[in-house]
């Protein structure tokens, strides 16, 4: 006779509202740190009692392995019990499935699509299971480590520390950025098939190492990420070049002598990670994190070598609710994941690449609206490989497009900054057309006789756009002064010097 055991699924929802459910960005990291603290070795979601099996808990999802239901439903107690106290507002929800020894792997998969189900169905509360006579708290804990600090900086705690000085202009702009794998459910089910017929323990195994594999993927990445931002800045932590006759362009806030670090993660659970960081600063750290996912690895399972995803940025004031900047930084990241598989489908590639889109608000608008000019730019932008007809990637604009334009145009800021005031009134084909016009024709004492040569076919260097309407001069002008590359070098960023 076969013997029986439980499988117990539980899922947490509504984790982001949770967390930016308070303005303040203390209160925020708080929050994050207690929903990290979850899926720590001693978190709530880890912890069980010996006789129930935790095999993997990682993103707000967890599965356990039990020989009784019974054993099942008095972790999930102890789980929600410790939301209602200190998680108000997390949903969650639950399922136990019974499996015969040796199934594991063909039940795994359709024990979480009946968790899908349930949660449509459940009702919106933390309590998976009534407790009488336990009151909710009416305050919130703060549960977290004290802010720490990393490479002499300290992490920022309020909004306004992320946004660093500048000597061209004022700026108050920061930028929330939101970043989802692409393709990871598919990858999931690619996995499942491989692997459901291995023995119960085996499949344990797997399962466990792949969770921690996407952990550790997404771990790396970042810290390389911040490490590189650290290095940006130096030990007199300052963005300066010698381009810029060594004064500071973006010198870092302090306090008492002691600098805040221009970027801060939100949260990162799974393949889903948000961040604040200074506006100028938001397209590098984001290329250097995908560059990062994008290598494979080797020693990760291979439905997971080489990650892909999409990022929505929303360059806003500081003071801008931070809730509704990430509601509005995960629409723009919608239109850059639609753009990401349009060009799957087209390649017929069986991943989908990675795609970036970007909004300047610099008028505090609480909904993006369809843009107009979504038909001329070039915007959403696939980050990196062979573009199809007529587009570019984010390659070429940040390494071709903006330094060209940088090159031409950094004594003539004011007007580029008119004509693209222009273009948002006005007729976008004119408006281009006025800013070939303007072309400088001398550079470095020479003529220039082909000074958008870097408008490489299907563009035309004449007119600026493509056969089929569209151009990445107005992408270009509109990062002009709001982008830094990292890998910059000498005479192409833009001068203070203006006619």
């Amino acid at each position: 006779m076969s013997h029986k055991r439980y499988l117990g699924l539980i899922d947490l929802a509504g984790i982001q509202s949770f967390i930016f459910r308070q303005p303040d960005l203390k209160t925020i990291a708080r929050s994050s740190e207690y929903i990290e603290s979850l899926t720590s070795p001693e978190g709530i979601l880890r912890d069980t009692q010996s006789d129930v099996t935790c095999m993997f808990a990682a993103g707000g999802n967890a599965a356990y392995l039990a020989e009784h239901p019974d054993l099942l439903k008095k972790a999930f107690q102890r789980i929600s019990r410790n939301l209602l106290i200190y998680g108000q507002g997390i949903e969650a929800v639950a399922v136990i499935c019974p499996y015969e020894a040796g199934a594991l792997g063909n039940i795994y998969s359709s024990a979480w699509r009946d968790l899908d189900r349930h949660k449509l169905a459940a009702p919106r509360s933390t309590g998976l299971i009534a407790f009488p006579g336990l009151a909710r708290s009416s305050k919130p804990q703060e549960v977290g480590k004290a802010l720490t600090m990393d490479y002499g900086m300290r992490h920022p705690s309020q909004f306004s520390h992320i946004v660093c000085r500048s000597e061209m202009e004022d700026s108050d702009l920061m930028a929330v950025v939101s970043v989802d794998g692409l393709g990871m459910g598919r990858r999931l089910i690619r996995w499942s098939d491989r692997v459901k017929d291995e023995p119960d323990d085996v499949f344990c195994e797997m399962l466990a190492r792949w969770s921690q594999n996407i952990k550790d993927r997404w771990k790396t990445a970042w810290e390389g990420s911040v490490k590189r931002l650290a290095d940006e800045f130096g030990p007199e932590m300052r963005l300066d070049h010698e381009f810029h006759e060594g004064r500071p362009l973006y010198p870092i806030r302090d306090r008492d002598g002691i600098p805040f670090f221009p970027c801060r993660r939100l949260y990162q659970g799974g393949d889903d990670m948000s961040f604040l960081c200074d506006a100028r600063l938001a397209l590098s750290i984001t290329s250097d994190l995908v560059t990062r996912l994008e290598h494979p690895d080797e020693s990760v399972c291979p439905e997971f070598r080489r990650m892909t995803v999409s990022v929505g940025i929303l360059f806003a004031d500081s003071h801008f609710p931070i809730a509704r900047g990430l509601a509005l930084s995960n629409k723009v990241r919608s239109a850059a994941k639609k753009r990401s598989l349009e060009a799957q489908s087209r390649s017929g590639d069986q991943e989908a690449s990675s795609a970036l889109d970007w909004w300047i608000n610099r008028q505090g608008s609480l909904n993006r609206q369809g843009e107009a000019d979504f038909n001329s730019t070039l915007r959403p932008l696939i980050f990196n490989g062979v573009p199809s007809a007529g587009e570019r990637t984010w390659r070429d604009f940040d390494e071709v497009i903006l330094p060209g334009l940088w090159r031409l145009f950094k004594s003539r800021r004011n007007k580029l900054k008119d004509l693209m005031a222009a273009a948002e009134e006005d007729d976008r084909g004119a408006a281009v057309a006025r800013f070939l016009a303007l072309r400088p024709i001398k550079m470095d004492g020479r003529r220039i006789e082909r000074p958008f040569g870097f408008l490489d076919a299907p563009f035309s260097p004449e007119t600026g756009f493509s056969p089929g309407r569209r151009t990445p001069l107005l992408d270009a002008a509109e990062l002009f002064d709001l982008h830094y590359p990292f890998h910059i070098s000498q005479g192409t960023m833009p001068s203070s010097e203006e006619n």
